[in-house]
């Protein structure tokens, strides 16, 4: 049922012949990619309600679900015979289109199954894969050829969870698989799981990956290619108990015979929390070699090392051509690792002459902080590790760092700029160590929109195809391929027709090109045809008549004679995204007028102040908001300015390697009214006044701030200096402000030491906040950097953010005390979604303390904490007045926490004394589905208003570890009302625990608007 890895029939030599000419498997996993939700379906044929949308290599003819082949999703009931029996039927289908299958809601329980070609197993985002724990659903087989044996014993190995060889064109997508057995109630004599070996155009992206790290969960790798070509890897989040990236390509002799190199690798925009291994390791198994890796853009966090290269003696094989650059890393025991002396083997059958090569590694542009010991770089005697290359590398050693933070033996290279100073081994030389110009194929390889709807789509590709009347059928799509010019065509040849009219030679009325009977309820009754599904992305060319016709229930949707035309552009192309190429990106709206800061007289040296040229820019494209708005590039450089506002229908992007400087001179950030809301500045009265935020705009339409990963310093230390030193007389830029706006986007940039808050959308509308990563100093602590403050907001989408912060990663905000009750503009309809939070003296979501206009509809979903005091946090007062209610929160994972709950009616600052008492806050239906923490001091600090308690609390299915040392009182609660299920440690007595229908937990299932506001692909245009 199961095969192993090398059939009878093929030599390893002709089976690599096989692998290199057949195997162009693709693992596409976008965990994180459900637009639209499904729930309708029947025995007979897969069906949605409506259709759930992804990105592939490859779309599919046929779908299907588990449930159609006996598949339950109660958590308990085994699906293995399912999946496989859904794998073996989706097969046949192989060469007639393919096959997805679809696995909805539940939790589906099940043991090792295969997948097949041209074949895409799609997991619906609330659907769970729980591996058994019978072990005899995990057959036992061969080794990897490349490794010779099991790599935890001698003997053979388990096979994963999902397996798969000698396949073309595999999809992996959706939501979330649990995929670690319980290592107890197995013997390591087999196993250990793997992914990814020789395989070929490979994209993995959009993964969260999560393993135990208190205690260390042994060899969960988190991502290995393995004798793989043309990989990418991007947009990932690891916790990992091993190496989150595991190059490989062989074990000593084994891999050398078998001689698959992993060539041609993109990482980038990955994060890594691994305490005892590295972020990015090459080998140690390497013997098959390691070339052309190219990583960009990783954030490690708590992890032993940042890069980490692992070979020995009887190795063999190479790594070489290794370019590292925009490399941050925080908490570290090394920043750089290198040994020949890993020295575990497979058998003692390895050849000792086998030396390994190590060649050509580059590192630059990297920054790390609180690290032990710099680099620990030990190379093989007499035969050394070379051309090692560093440039522009800042290390910041920890209090309790080694005394001397290089250690060097048997290798070469140079450095420049580096500190602190390398070996002697390495020398200062003036150097700009290489990274590649040129794109690797797997980057230009073209994503597909594919949807889940059921059913089958008939392409017709490029031609001229000539044929005679054909009927359609339900639940299925006719897609015409461009045919080189401005349209897909149907051509229906009508001049003997329009002769037969004329000649009155017509026994029978006309035919139409396309005849649709649609049924309705509603006779007699005007049909708009642009408002019926599918129908709406038709237009049809002014020769062509459109022509609805009533007879009783039936509605004739008549196209006669034309040509039908598919709309272009991603907004309504329901089959395919157009190909990302350089100067491509998503937006809310395109423009039509493009050019460049330094068209403007900007100079991107880093000490030329840009602040009249922004200025100047802003002024000039304002004039193009009637005539399709503007597009103001910052190429690479470091441009320094100080406050600059934006205007409507206007888009501010930042290039590759463009950076924006907060300037130092105050002089540049001018003061501005304090928010009505507020009453005064949120640091100091200011008399009615404050400092404007560096970028910043109000009353505006249409607003765009993005970029392909530029980055934006507000170089905050100035501001934070004078905050602790108490020199403010008014309150500190804020880093991104947009006040009542419509239409607002901010998205792929990074961000970092705003000078306080980094992104204030407030009195705003219809606000996309996605693709961020902000960085703020956390120890120390630097003093209210928010990461993203919703603010009086209606209808915002914050999703696929990293935050690092001195203070709340999102804060949840709508007014203070009487100014906010005043002005009374809630935040409302707000998602949160995929977001990372660090930030040790704060929470990961706060709602309040402002929050007097009141708060409503707040839903966040798949939120990781690490290293935060609250998971969650509601923050009001007696003077607050307003309400935080109907708040939703489900799959949130904690690490480190001081507390995973905490509400609180005593956050007592107010902004004078002329707040009333009276004005008692409501705290009502919070909901917490889902959440799972480990090494937590205190689970929940719940204190409510004496007479007037929070209530409405749900908790359901909450899971916290403790700490080594956690507090003797788990929850402390006081003045709150609520019920639990399902919950660990205990609840309080004022949370009582019932069975799940009466906890009364739940999550929205409808959308908010903006769910269904769709991006537009832009491309840079000249003026």
């Amino acid at each position: 049922m199961f095969p192993s890895y090398v059939p009878n029939n093929l030599s390893p030599l002709s089976l690599v012949k096989t692998i290199k000419t057949s195997l162009a498997l693709v693992f596409l996993l976008l965990l994180c990619s459900t637009l639209v939700e499904s729930r309708h379906r029947n025995k007979r044929q897969t069906q949605f309600s409506s259709s759930i949308e992804y990105n592939a290599m490859s779309c599919r003819a046929y779908t299907a679900s588990i449930t159609d082949f006996g598949g339950v999703g109660d958590g308990k009931t085994s699906n293995t015979k399912a999946f496989i029996s859904a794998v073996d039927q989706l097969s046949k289908y192989s060469s007639n289109g393919g096959a997805q299958l679809f696995v909805p809601p539940g939790k589906w329980l099940t043991g090792s199954f295969n997948l097949t070609s041209h074949f895409t197993l799609y997991l619906h985002r609330d659907a769970v894969l729980l591996a058994e724990q019978d072990e005899t659903t995990w057959p036992v087989i061969e080794p990897l050829p490349s490794y010779g044996r099991g790599r935890d014993t001698t003997g053979g190995r388990y096979i994963s969870l999902i397996f798969g060889t000698n396949l073309t064109d595999v999809v992996i997508t959706g939501a979330y698989i649990d995929i670690v057995p319980d290592l107890r109630i197995f013997s390591l004599e087999h196993f250990r799981t793997f992914l990814l070996f020789w395989f070929s155009d490979i994209i993995i992206r959009g993964i969260t990956i999560l393993a135990p790290i208190v205690p260390i969960s042994p060899n969960t790798d988190g991502i290995n290619p393995d004798s793989c070509s043309n990989v990418l890897i991007e947009d990932c989040y690891i916790v990992s108990g091993d190496d989150c990236v595991a190059v490989k390509s062989g074990w000593d002799e084994y891999g050398i015979a078998f001689a698959m190199p992993t060539q041609h690798l993109i990482i980038r925009r990955l994060t890594c929390i691994s305490p005892d291994s590295a972020v990015i390791a090459l080998g140690s198994e390497m013997s098959g070699g390691i070339q052309d890796v190219r990583a960009e853009d990783i954030l490690a966090i708590n992890s032993e090392s940042g890069i980490r290269i692992k070979t020995a003696v009887g190795r063999g094989g190479f790594v070489k051509d290794i370019f590292v650059r925009r490399m941050t890393m925080k908490t570290m025991k090394w920043a750089f690792w290198m040994t020949g002396n890993y020295g575990s083997h497979a058998d003692n059958h390895y050849d000792p002459n086998a030396l390994p090569v190590i060649q050509g590694i580059s590192y630059s542009d990297m920054i790390a902080e609180n690290v032990t010991m710099a680099a620990r770089l030990e190379g093989i005697s007499g035969d050394p590790f070379t051309e090692i290359c560093m440039n522009n590398v800042t290390i910041g050693m920890a209090p309790k760092s080694k005394k001397v933070p290089w250690t060097c033996a048997d290798i070469s290279g140079i450095t420049n700029g580096v500190s602190p100073n390398p070996c002697d081994s390495l020398p200062n030389k003036v150097t700009a160590c290489p990274f590649p110009t040129d794109t690797l194929p797997i980057e230009a390889m073209e994503l597909k929109r594919c949807s889940m709807k059921g059913g089958a789509e008939l392409i017709v590709p490029t031609g001229r195809w000539l044929t005679g009347n054909f009927n359609l059928t339900s639940h299925f799509t006719l897609f015409l391929e461009k045919d080189g010019g401005n349209s897909d065509t149907i051509d229906e040849q009508g001049q003997i027709w329009w002769d037969k009219f004329y000649n009155d030679q017509l026994n029978y009325s006309r035919p139409y090109v396309i005849e649709i009977v649609l049924i309705t309820s509603r006779p007699d009754e005007t049909i708009d045809v642009n408002a019926i599904p599918g129908v709406n992305n038709i237009s049809i060319s002014d020769t062509v008549q459109k022509n609805v016709t009533m007879a009783g229930n039936l509605v004739l949707l008549v196209v006669v004679v034309g040509i039908l035309s598919i709309s272009d552009g991603i907004e309504t192309d329901k089959f395919r995204a157009p190909k990302l190429k350089p100067r491509k990106y998503l937006a809310i709206s395109c423009r039509n007028h493009s050019a460049s800061i330094t068209d403007f007289g900007g100079v991107g040296d880093g000490k030329t102040s840009n602040t009249k040229a922004f200025k100047a820019a802003v002024e000039h494209f304002s004039k193009f908001a009637n005539s399709g708005g503007a597009e103001l590039v910052v190429p690479a450089g470091r441009w320094l300015t100080g406050s600059f506002n934006l205007t409507s229908y206007f888009t501010l992007f930042l290039a590759e390697g463009a950076v924006i400087l907060g300037t130092e001179d105050p002089s540049e950030w001018p003061l501005i009214s304090v928010l009505p809301s507020y009453g005064r500045g949120r640091d100091a009265p200011g008399n009615g006044s404050r400092y404007s935020a560096l970028i910043y705009g109000t009353n505006l339409t249409d607003v765009v701030v993005t970029g392909n990963n530029g980055t934006i310093d507000g170089q905050g230390q100035i501001w934070w200096d004078k905050f602790h030193n108490d020199q403010l007389n008014y309150t500190r830029p804020y880093m991104i402000e947009i006040l009542f706006s419509d239409r607002v986007q901010i998205s792929n940039l990074t961000l970092l030491n705003s000078p306080s808050w980094f992104v204030h959308p407030v009195y705003s509308s219809n606000i996309i906040i996605k693709g961020l990563r902000i960085v703020a100093p956390y120890n120390p602590v630097s003093p209210n950097t928010d990461g993203i403050d919703p603010d009086s907001c209606t209808n915002t989408l914050i999703e696929d953010c990293y935050i690092e912060s001195g203070d709340d990663c999102v804060a949840v905000k709508s007014g203070w005390d009487q100014y906010g009750i005043a002005v009374g503009m809630p935040t409302t309809k707000l998602l949160v979604r995929r977001v990372t939070c660090v930030s040790p003296d704060s929470a990961g979501i706060a709602l309040g303390s402002e929050m007097s206009g009141g708060i409503q509809d707040v839903r966040v979903e798949d939120f990781t904490a690490i290293n935060t005091q609250a998971g969650v946090r509601i923050k009001t007062a007696i003077g607050r007045g307003g309400y935080v209610k109907d708040v939703f929160i489900r799959r949130m994972v904690m690490k480190t926490m001081k507390y995973v709950l905490w509400m609180t009616g005593a956050y007592g600052s107010h902004p004078d004394e002329s707040f009333d008492p009276k004005a008692i806050p409501v705290i009502n239906n919070i909901n917490y589905i889902d959440m799972y923490a480990e090494n937590v001091n205190m689970t929940a600090n719940l204190a409510g208003l004496t007479g007037h308690p929070f209530t409405g609390i749900c908790l359901s299915n909450v899971a916290i570890g403790m700490s080594v040392k956690p507090k003797k009182i788990q929850w402390n609660c006081t003045d709150i009302e609520g019920t639990a299920h399902n919950v660990t440690p205990q609840t309080c007595s004022l949370l009582p625990d019932g069975n799940e229908a009466n906890a009364g937990c739940h999550f929205p299932t409808d959308r908010l608007p903006i769910e269904d506001l769709q991006l537009k692909l832009c491309t840079h245009r000249s003026t």
